[in-house]
């Protein structure tokens, strides 16, 4: 189902009319033109994603064919689309389960409506960073992992890793600031933005399955924690001369879909 017409496009995947109703009229508060699409089934979710290519799913975990965190596996077999994941349950276990499937960021209900538009904000200004790193900006390259902006891809020896828009964003942060300390509160200020009641676990979790993806296998952390402050990438760059950190745009990021 679709409501309306407009150039930014949220697909809702949720069996509840009451859900539907209050983060419509949300999006609708703060993107006037945006499309709202539909289903409380997650077979239609994906097909609808396929087909559809929509710039922000929230889906409900709880769904009546399958569960959340497979529709969740199943998208992120075929996009990269931010994933944010709506529950009833404030249960943790849920929420490391959701992240380790691909979802960007959750929300618990009932959502409250400031919090969730300065999420899905959030969310989306992490993605746009995508089409604001130049074509000619060269891979970062350390130890066995390549970063290649040019192809929005990541590689770990001869394996490529799917990230998260998240989890992708975090990495330019940290490789732009090879061997230097970036705070968790720069983390939290450049990548989540105005969200007042985003908790610091959110972010260790993040960049923990961030971690796991980049690590699976190894001896030593790429992705180093100092204890209270933040996090370092620790390899060295290979690449002499001109590296990515050079290239990579300031933060922050800008906001597509009229911010």
């Amino acid at each position: 189902m679709i409501r309306s017409l407009g150039k930014m496009k949220v697909l809702i995947v949720d069996g509840s009319p009451e859900t539907l109703n209050t983060l419509s009229f949300a999006f609708k508060l703060r993107w006037p033109e945006c499309a709202i699409l539909s289903t409380g089934q997650g077979s239609e979710a994906i097909a609808l994603t396929e087909r559809e290519n929509p710039h922000l799913i929230i889906t409900e975990i709880a769904l009546p064919d399958m569960t959340g965190f497979e529709v969740i596996k199943q998208i992120r077999l075929f996009s990269e689309v931010p994933i944010m994941v709506l529950t009833e349950k404030r249960d943790e276990m849920d929420v490391v389960r959701a992240l380790e499937f691909g979802a960007d960021d959750y929300i618990f209900k009932p959502p409250s409506t400031l919090d969730f538009l300065a999420r899905a904000r959030a969310i989306m200004r992490r993605s746009s960073l995508y089409p604001h790193i130049s074509e000619d900006v060269p891979p970062f390259v350390a130890d066995n992992l390549v970063v290649d902006f040019a192809g929005k891809q990541v590689f770990v020896g001869d394996k490529q890793v799917h990230l998260t828009p998240t989890e992708y964003v975090i990495l330019c942060h940290l490789v732009r600031n090879a061997g230097r300390v970036v705070t968790i509160d720069t983390l939290r200020q450049q990548i989540w933005g105005d969200i007042e009641e985003l908790q610091p676990s959110t972010i260790r979790k993040a960049v923990s399955q961030l971690r796991h993806k980049l690590d699976n296998g190894r001896s030593t952390n790429l992705i180093q924690n100092e204890r209270g402050i933040g996090y370092k990438f620790a390899a060295v760059p290979r690449r002499p001369g001109r590296t990515a950190s050079a290239s990579l745009p300031e933060t922050p990021f800008p906001l597509s879909f009229g911010s």
